[in-house]
């Protein structure tokens, strides 16, 4: 098989992406989540003013990085007809998500629009400029709402509160695989939308 038909230069770009991708991420990537913390903090404050955050941080368990959330209720937090939370500094709250998670989204998009073949160079660049900014859409809908989510199972567990959640429904979509098919989706858009404009790019003869 030659190295010049479209199955093998997709393997070698998926290698190739995918080893300059986690590189970058090992090297770069937990400074670029510290640096996002203070917009998830401000994030799920203004998604849910009921908490008061006492720490969110990065830490390390089980050689994972995880991010730390610890918040208290701020006012009474109705969880059910029989179950109501009020503020108490004395009451904790503590939820992790793997602090990998976060540019997971990002990574997996970028080798998807590596991998999928295009006419010309130019083309891959243009994939990356309208897909960049697709995936970093998903990341506001990913780590804050995952939080909040695991923090309501808390607390309705032992309430036994099983009511329908849409909170609780996205979190368990996107721990379930959402977060990649969301990756692949925005991918998708991307690819296509780099073959609506494409055209204008294209060198045309003299």
């Amino acid at each position: 098989m030659k190295l010049s038909s479209p199955l093998p230069q997709a393997c070698l770009r998926f290698v190739l992406a995918t080893g300059l991708l986690l590189w970058l991420n090992h090297r770069y990537g937990m400074n670029m989540v510290e640096r996002l913390l203070p917009l998830l903090r401000y994030e799920l404050t203004w998604l849910d003013d009921n908490y008061r955050i006492i720490n969110l941080t990065i830490t390390k368990q089980a050689a994972d990085p995880m991010i730390l959330l610890d918040l208290t209720p701020a006012r009474h937090i109705v969880v059910s007809a029989h179950f109501m939370i009020r503020p108490d500094p004395r009451i904790h709250g503590v939820v992790n998500f793997h602090a990998g998670s976060v540019l997971e989204p990002v990574i997996i998009g970028l080798v998807a629009l590596s991998v999928w073949p295009a006419k010309e160079h130019i083309h891959y660049a243009l994939r990356y400029v309208i897909g960049l900014p697709l995936l970093l859409l998903i990341l506001p809908f990913d780590a804050a709402f995952v939080l909040l989510g695991e923090l309501w199972k808390i607390l309705t567990s032992p309430s036994g509160q099983h009511d329908f959640s849409l909170l609780v429904a996205w979190t368990d979509f996107i721990m379930e695989g959402g977060r990649q098919g969301l990756a692949l989706f925005m991918a998708i858009i991307a690819i296509a939308g780099t073959h609506l404009i494409a055209p204008l790019f294209d060198r045309h003869p003299d």
